[in-house]
């Protein structure tokens, strides 16, 4: 009986701590940042592949004159079947669009500004079902840049063909900004750390879980043994 009381005693208690600990990790975690999840699935999407804390959607660079910046873009393909993405970098039109927005340049225009210093590492994807690649690409800064802000962007498009052969239509289209700052002093611009593999709630979860299967197993061990000895003593 004296067994059976402490093990009862031992599952409440460890009930009680595992809900406490779970909710507390959850509402830590809930008020921590974190990348964000993938964009709402419209066939495939293109974004940071490792987000910025500033604008965790778009590019963020700091250089000076003459320096190389980096990046890497990420696309997924979230269809069933396989699909050719194209990627290319662009630049703002110099008049606002009708909304009084700024719009970016699209394929086949000619680029002559920002759109010009970059340069991919690939411009075509063949991408299989339900799949993710990378793109990585450099930003060159001309020597004789002026010290400001300059606004490029990667176009990341799936093409189709146009009705009665007239060119190419585009199904989709993402516009991933990067923000280029030339400056004498530039900032290192922080990224969002990765997700942990498992998060707080989940090991304190595992955690109380797995102490609770050890302290049960080590109490049925040593009732085996007593009973065991109990019937030697017998004998």
């Amino acid at each position: 009986m004296k067994t059976k009381n402490i093990l009862k005693i031992i599952l409440i208690n460890l009930l009680i701590f595992s809900f406490a600990n779970f909710s507390f990790a959850a509402e830590k975690e809930n008020n921590s940042q974190t990348a964000p999840e993938k964009m709402e699935q419209t066939g495939f999407s293109a974004r940071p592949a490792f987000p910025n804390i500033e604008n965790s959607g778009s590019f963020t660079f700091e250089a000076r004159p003459g320096e190389t910046a980096s990046d890497i873009l990420k696309i997924s393909n979230f269809n069933n079947y396989p699909i050719t993405v194209f990627v290319y970098p662009t630049e703002n039109e110099e008049e606002l669009n009708s909304q009084g927005n700024i719009s970016y340049k699209t394929f086949g225009k000619e680029m002559t500004g920002v759109a010009t210093w970059f340069e991919l590492e690939k411009e075509e994807l063949e991408m299989e079902p339900k799949s993710d690649q990378n793109i990585k690409f450099s930003i060159h800064i001309p020597e004789d840049a002026e010290m400001k802000d300059y606004y490029g962007a990667l176009s990341a498009e799936v093409r189709g063909k146009a009705p009665e052969g007239g060119g190419v239509s585009v199904n989709y289209r993402f516009i991933i900004k990067a923000n280029i700052k030339v400056t004498d002093n530039p900032r290192v611009i922080e990224k969002i750390p990765p997700t942990p593999l498992f998060a707080p709630a989940q090991l304190y979860l595992y955690g109380s879980i797995a102490l609770f299967v050890i302290i049960v197993l080590y109490f049925i061990s040593s009732a085996i043994i007593n009973k065991k000895k109990g019937k030697t003593s017998k004998k």
